[in-house]
């Protein structure tokens, strides 16, 4: 695949899909990175044997330098991911709070910033709305000035971004709960899980007309996230 081509990273996925395909249970890729995940040390082993018996088919070629076999704990995609947990990693919590204001005045130095912030996103609620003001300054119909109001939006994502807390992975044998909403300002989505089975229990309470009538906005927003979340 030649370097440069506009369309070789949605092509190389494309590719590494197909060679990993049906191991989507134990095996994460993302174009370059392959990410093998295990319950115990015994199931990580057979599920090693696997993904190298997929590159060594494909003549996929791996980095001995860049492997990190066996861990407890691995950054993966901006993020630290171990012992039951995910957080952010700190170099991109440490570009957030460090990144220059003086380069928010300029419409390519926002659009940077912003896009370093997408990384937060699943930590921080609401960012997106919160964002909207400085979003309309890399529009070209909206006001490039950063106003007080601005600069203090700027600072308070900031200090967020030094707290953010850790995201929790739901223990074996929990129910997901996927939750969305929709308004004229935007979509939104909430991914939680429980120990118990309520669905049946919330069940009894709507009659079966209630049921079939659910909106089918919300259906198509519930397909779009569990795409997303790979539920």
């Amino acid at each position: 695949m030649p370097f440069g081509l506009k369309n070789a990273p949605a092509i190389f996925q494309r590719k590494m899909d197909d060679c990993f395909r049906g191991t989507e249970d134990f095996i994460a890729v993302y174009i370059d990175d392959i990410l093998v995940f295990s319950e115990n040390e015994e199931q990580h082993a057979k599920h090693l044997e696997i993904m190298l018996a997929i590159c060594e088919k494909w003549g996929l070629i791996l980095s001995p330098t860049k492997m990190k076999i066996a861990v407890q704990e691995i950054e993966f995609l901006a993020a630290v991911i171990g012992n039951k947990k995910i957080k952010l990693q700190p170099h991109i919590i440490k570009k957030i709070i460090s990144f220059d204001e003086e380069k928010l005045k300029e419409k390519a130095g926002m659009r940077s910033w912003l896009g370093i912030l997408n990384y937060a996103r699943a930590y921080i609620p609401k960012l997106g709305t919160l964002l909207g003001p400085l979003y309309s300054k890399t529009s070209e119909h909206g006001d490039k000035r950063l106003k007080s109001s601005d600069y203090l939006l700027i600072r308070k994502i900031k200090e967020a971004v030094q707290k953010l807390p850790d995201l929790e992975l739901p223990p074996e044998g929990s129910y997901i709960i996927l939750e969305t909403d929709e308004c004229m300002e935007g979509w939104g989505r909430l991914c939680k899980w429980k120990s118990q089975n309520l669905t049946q229990e919330a069940q009894r309470k709507y009659a079966r007309t209630q049921v079939e009538n659910f909106q089918l906005s919300n259906q198509q927003l519930m397909l779009k996230y569990m795409r997303a979340w790979k539920l």
